[in-house]
């Protein structure tokens, strides 16, 4: 013990200089006036950081980092190791992939792909998405028009006025649907999977764009189901009304069967 304190106090002038190398550890060199032994013992830390990911158009897209994270808008994941990950995005229908957004810590190896980019992640930093959605289809069909006069029918959504059958063009986003035209009572609302519907009330609904799809509106037959003028958002067996032409009114028989089971 003794011996170690006289040694540790011959140490005059001490300089340290360290340099970050990866993987190889870090070098250290230090200057004294005797001569010493020194041992060091290193032990490999694993070095993080916080890094954004996520579609830069919010509902474009689903990010994937790792094949475990999932972004459907932008949010970060901290604690992320620093070395290689594998960052993947699935753009919504309608959507077009153009190339990821990297801050300067944060570099891609190869090409630039939408499925299985490899990044090299030293710092914190951003990995986002770019992606272009342009107007998506959004379709209205009213089910049963014989119920309410199909001819007069309107649906109103963002600046269109659908007959059924026709179809608008919308951008991601929140719409409120009105339906008009009839004094016949609506039995329900529903639509196909990428489009959400919510607060449906009487001949009103919000329907939430985050792809192309189709709104179905139906009416109830005379003494039917619906209760007073209130609307009621159910699950219909979609599958099997979009099988005839959206446009086509003669089918309706087929139509009527499958939304009264």
């Amino acid at each position: 013990m003794v011996r170690t304190l006289i040694l540790a106090a011959m140490v005059t002038a001490l300089a340290v200089s360290a340099r970050a190398a990866g993987a190889a550890g870090e070098t250290v060199t230090f200057t004294t006036t005797d001569n010493l032994t020194i041992t060091a013992t290193f032990v490999k830390g694993t070095k993080t950081a916080s890094v954004s990911w996520g579609p830069a158009l919010t509902g474009a897209g689903t990010v994937i980092v790792d094949g475990t994270h999932t972004f459907t808008s932008t949010g970060t994941f901290s604690g992320l190791s620093i070395g290689l990950h594998t960052v993947s995005v699935v753009p919504i229908a309608g959507a077009k992939f153009t190339g990821w957004n990297l801050s300067s810590k944060i570099k891609s190896v190869g090409s630039s792909v939408a499925l299985g980019e490899i990044v090299n992640v030293t710092g914190t930093g951003q990995v986002h998405a770019s992606l272009t959605a342009g107007p998506l289809p959004v379709t209205f069909v009213l089910v049963n028009p014989n119920a309410g006069g199909a001819s007069a029918v309107r649906l109103s959504i963002g600046s269109y006025s659908l007959p059924t059958g026709a179809t608008a063009s919308l951008s991601l986003g929140s719409y409120v649907a009105t339906l008009s035209g009839t004094k016949a009572k609506i039995q329900a609302w529903t639509a196909t999977s990428n489009l959400t519907l919510s607060g449906a009330v009487s001949g009103n609904a919000t329907v939430t764009v985050g792809g192309s799809g189709t709104v179905y509106v139906v009416l109830a037959t005379s003494g039917g189901g619906g209760g007073g003028s209130g609307g009621v958002v159910v699950s219909l067996p979609v599958r099997a009304i979009a099988a005839p032409p959206a446009a086509s009114v003669g089918s309706v028989a087929s139509v009527r069967a499958i939304a009264r089971p």
